[in-house]
């Protein structure tokens, strides 16, 4: 059975009071973070319309296989890692993605050609779209029919330079969330929130984060912490999708 998250408004955010006293301490937003179920893969998976499919990819190692479903130029990529390791993982993650959407496609992986915009984001010729994001050693890929789509994982993690960061690439309303009093976990998994949020609506976009900033109003995004110790952050664009849709779940 298929694992889905039903959404009408995928951006929620819930108001939380911050100490004993709403007066001395201001009310700041949270995101609603979405449970979603990553099924297992199954051959008979059909996209349709009004849904969004979201592929959870744990790394697998020491699979020669990968390496023949992949490009002479992916290949030659992985090959300039400085870390073993690191190559193996974009095999690995490219190959997948490969894969998944060869199987949408009803083609075989070695067949698909990827080709990229002025600003690096890959797509296909075909009405399918996607975006791959990867940290440490898992990923998520997320597929639709023509609609534009942006997504990031991360670690929750809190820089030492986080104001910095947040003065420079977050909201005003964001830095002042940021600097509400909250434990340091709190703090780390607001500021990771942001952060994937930015990197995800810049993905959609299509643009470098030191380019265009996108404006909230134009998109949704859903949020999930499915996959702690990371938080997941999908974007879309608004108005490409029906009010009630799915978001659909697997685990290659």
């Amino acid at each position: 059975m298929v694992g889905v998250a039903q959404l009408v408004e995928p951006r929620i955010v819930i108001p939380v009071v911050v100490g004993s006293s709403p007066i001395i301490h201001p009310i700041f937003y949270i995101v609603l973070y979405q449970t979603l179920s990553f099924q297992p893969n199954t051959q008979n998976i059909q996209l349709q319309n009004n849904q969004i499919h979201l592929w959870h990819l744990p790394f697998k190692k020491n699979a020669d296989q990968y390496w023949k479903l992949c490009s002479k130029e992916e290949q030659a990529r992985a090959k300039r890692y400085l870390r073993p390791l690191q190559g193996e993982q974009f095999i690995f993650f490219r190959s997948t993605m490969r894969t998944i959407l060869a199987t949408y496609l009803k083609k075989s992986a070695t067949e698909l050609v990827f080709k990229t915009t002025m600003d690096g984001k890959p797509y296909l010729l075909e009405n399918l779209t996607f975006n791959l994001s990867h940290c440490e050693q898992t990923a998520v890929l997320a597929v639709a029919k023509n609609i534009e789509l942006g997504i990031d994982i991360e670690k929750i993690n809190l820089s030492k330079q986080w104001q910095g960061i947040a003065e420079k690439m977050f909201t005003l309303e964001q830095c002042q969330n940021l600097l509400v009093p909250m434990t340091d976990c709190e703090k780390a998994t607001l500021f990771t929130t942001y952060w994937t949020e930015l990197e995800a609506l810049q993905k959609c976009l299509g643009t470098g984060l030191f380019k265009e900033k996108a404006c909230l109003e134009n998109f949704s995004t859903f949020y999930s912490k499915t996959l702690e110790p990371y938080i997941i952050c999908l974007a879309w664009e608004k108005g490409n999708l029906k009010e009630e849709f799915e978001i659909m779940g697997y685990c290659y």
